[in-house]
């Protein structure tokens, strides 16, 4: 495996296990986090570390690319469905708590 691809795979594997630990804490952090994690994939999948020139040009790329409103608020949106869909917050408000606590464990 190419050590980018390593490297990848270990910071997917710290952003799984930040969001478990934060949403063990407070369950509210669940639903920021499927914001951050459009913005964080988003990151990954732009910003190189070839040399200090490339990493600037691919890190205001990304900025100029990913952390626009309109781009934000499609990641607000997606991470409301993606709630909708995976948890009852729509029916049953009194077990979000408890359902986003095990998608962020299972996640991990």
């Amino acid at each position: 495996m190419p050590a980018a691809s390593r490297s990848r795979e270990a910071l997917y594997a710290l952003f799984r296990a930040y969001v478990a630990d934060r949403t063990r804490k407070t369950w509210h952090f669940y639903p920021y986090s499927l914001v951050l994690k459009r913005i964080f994939d988003a990151f990954q999948n732009t910003v190189t570390c070839e040399s200090p020139d490339e990493f600037l040009r691919s890190l205001n790329e990304w900025r100029a690319n990913s952390m626009a409103l309109v781009q934000l608020r499609q990641a607000a949106s997606q991470a409301v469905m993606d709630m909708g869909r995976n948890t009852s917050f729509l029916s049953s408000l009194e077990q979000v708590p408890e359902e986003c606590v095990r998608l962020a464990l299972s996640d991990t």
